[in-house]
């Protein structure tokens, strides 16, 4: 990866883009710097998951910053969550509530009503059709490319397409004897109703001519998208299932309607089991369409109960409802059981999948014409949510960055931490407080913190105390004077939203009014108790027992060149270290932070304080 990066620029130079290319060097050469640090923290610092600061060790949280989307507690919505930490906002959106079928699906491929493998089976079906695909000499293979184009499909190699494979050699075995019984007995049945009751002898001789004509266009000549077009005007008469079964029978010999023998074989014993004769007179004095079903389906499905029979009641009802449409019989089976398979999913039992193909094909095409847009909708929606989140909250903004030349010398590692570590054991236990750093401008406070940030892995919330200014005397955003002032209150609010794994440090506290950071006094306390406001509404926050501290830094002398004063109530509860101070009895330590950190800008001794630091002294 280095060397390539390395072609890289050497490529930008030889086009001429001397930016983009020392951009690109020094961005591996800060990469590099901070593998050395890290390299040289693990070796040092780091015990299991706990890093050591003086005396203390803390627990390291490696979970990448992210916002995500979780359902809320009680299971009725959903909530944006940032990772690591307490926050927790609901959606309300109402497109994306809208969505809610989708929100526990996990792939566009499959859920709990259709295995992912049959999906993919039906989708070859449709996409090549029947005549193509028994032609085709490797089914398997052609499989497999349609999994390696399906990548976002959740398909694991050697599995699903072992499986599809075979379930698709399965449907194309039952299409090849099932005919036109391939279609459900529900749109079956919503044909011939309308065929019989709601068309006209006149209307019918035209359909059929036009769906004939069409057909035959489509066999000379290829493609005819004006069948579509016919199916879709068929559809808003009976239904888009019934409709693409009409067209078939219209096109298809034998002449007439497909019946399943079963269905003959059912009628045949209801008939045996009663009277028809008065079963037959009731529906011959009643002339309405649909009490006639009615009246039919209370006979059939009564008798079904009665003798245990499985038949499918809608084609049943239409025969004996359409009398007089011309009928031919089909016997060819419609199930059979797939074994051998590999994947794991509800409808797969012992590594077996019954596959009925009219109930399948209908199942497919239904999850791929309605439920798969449906997730991918879901998909772009829940992205644009936590896009749009992320950009609100400027998650960016709150990762810790490592300044490139930092480096961990004597000073920091034997004076600096330890009191840090002192101050946040505290604050992460129960204790409360507050760390405080007070020094003149250039001692490092600002880096120091950001690094400790970054090696607990927390959330660092900066907040700019010139930004603030004197004006700002209260947590509610929409008292702050200006925009910029507004922007740090609501990073107050926000680390108080976030609560868990969060460092929140106030920089340049000089620069703001006594009034604010006396609003903190109760949270270094034993309450750990705060009020704030988030999304206007003023809330308490309740930190005991939450992995929260507080780091404020300023200068001894404000803008105006008088003496900075620390509200006393604060300062009482506070680690208050003036940086300079706590160096007494560490001159040597001091010294020779000089020399370790120049010898990061020579190009041969920047690898030795990765390795070893110096023990001498000046």
């Amino acid at each position: 990866m280095v060397g390539k990066v390395r072609r890289t620029v050497d490529e930008l130079r030889g086009l001429g883009d001397q930016v983009r290319a020392d951009e690109l060097e020094g961005r591996l050469a800060a990469a590099r710097q901070e593998a050395a640090r890290s390299l040289r923290d693990r070796t040092e610092l780091y015990d299991g998951g706990t890093i050591r600061l003086g005396r203390h060790r803390f627990a390291v949280n490696t979970q990448p910053l992210d916002l995500t989307l979780v359902p809320t507690a009680d299971g009725t919505g959903m909530a944006l969550a940032l990772t690591g930490t307490d926050y927790r906002s609901p959606v309300t959106d109402p497109s994306f509530t809208d969505l809610r079928p989708y929100w526990g699906q996990l792939l566009p491929s499959e859920t709990p009503e259709i295995y992912r493998a049959e999906h993919l089976a039906a989708r070859l079906l449709d996409e090549h059709g029947p005549t193509a695909l028994a032609a085709c000499e490797d089914l398997p293979a052609l499989v497999r490319a349609a999994v390696e184009a399906a990548y976002d499909e959740g398909h694991e190699r050697g599995v699903h397409d072992h499986d599809a494979t075979l379930i698709l050699t399965a449907l194309l075995r039952l299409h090849d004897g099932a005919g036109l019984l391939r279609h459900t007995p529900e749109a079956r049945a919503a044909a011939q109703m309308f065929w019989a009751h709601d068309t006209p002898p006149e209307d019918r001789e035209v359909w059929t001519r036009r769906a004939v004509s069409l057909a035959r266009a489509r066999d000379t000549f290829g493609l005819a998208p004006a069948i579509d077009d016919f199916r879709a005007e068929l559809a808003t008469h009976v239904g888009a299932p019934a409709a693409a079964y009409l067209f078939d029978e219209l096109t298809t010999a034998p002449v007439g309607f497909v019946t399943s023998t079963a269905t003959r074989t059912f009628l045949d014993k209801f008939r045996r089991a009663m009277d028809s004769s008065a079963y037959e007179a009731d529906l011959a004095t009643i002339t309405d369409v649909s009490t006639r079903r009615q009246l039919a389906e209370a006979w059939l499905s009564a008798y079904r109960t009665a003798a245990g029979e499985s038949v499918d009641l809608a084609e049943a009802v239409a025969v004996e409802l359409c009398p007089d449409l011309d009928r031919y019989d089909c016997a060819a089976p419609l199930t059979e059981t797939v074994e051998g398979l590999l994947g794991t999913h509800p409808r797969v039992t012992a590594r077996r999948l019954t596959v009925r193909i009219d109930e399948l094909l209908a199942r497919a095409h239904d999850f791929r014409t309605r439920t798969a847009p449906g997730f991918r909708a879901y998909q772009a929606r829940r992205a644009e949510l936590v896009a749009a989140e992320r950009a609100r909250l400027r998650l960016d903004e709150y990762r810790p960055r490592v300044m490139s030349a930092f480096v961990r010398n004597r000073l920091i590692d034997e004076v600096y931490l330890p009191l840090i570590g002192d101050s946040l054991s505290k604050q992460l236990g129960s204790a409360g407080g507050l760390l405080l750093l007070v020094s003149p401008p250039g001692y490092g406070k600002t880096t120091l913190m950001e690094y400790v940030a970054d090696r607990l892995g927390m959330v660092l919330v900066k907040v700019n105390g010139p930004a603030l200014g004197h004006a700002v005397t209260s947590l509610d955003p929409a008292e702050a004077p200006n925009a910029t002032a507004r922007q740090e209150v609501d990073k107050v609010n926000f680390a108080l939203e976030a609560g868990n794994n969060v460092l929140l440090y106030l920089d340049d506290i000089q620069h703001t009014s006594p009034e604010l950071l006396q609003k903190f006094i109760s949270l270094c306390d034993a309450q750990r108790r705060m009020e704030g406001v988030w999304d206007g509404a003023s809330r308490t926050y309740d930190l005991r027992g939450k992995r929260f501290a507080v780091c404020m830094a300023g200068n001894p002398y404000t803008e105006s060149g008088t003496r900075f004063r620390i509200p006393d109530m604060l300062a009482n509860r506070a680690d208050v270290w003036n940086l300079g101070d706590v160096l007494t009895g560490k001159e040597d330590a001091f010294a020779v932070s000089f020399v370790e950190n120049a010898l990061t800008a020579h190009p041969v001794l920047a690898p030795s304080p990765g390795a070893t630091a110096p023990t001498s002294t000046c």
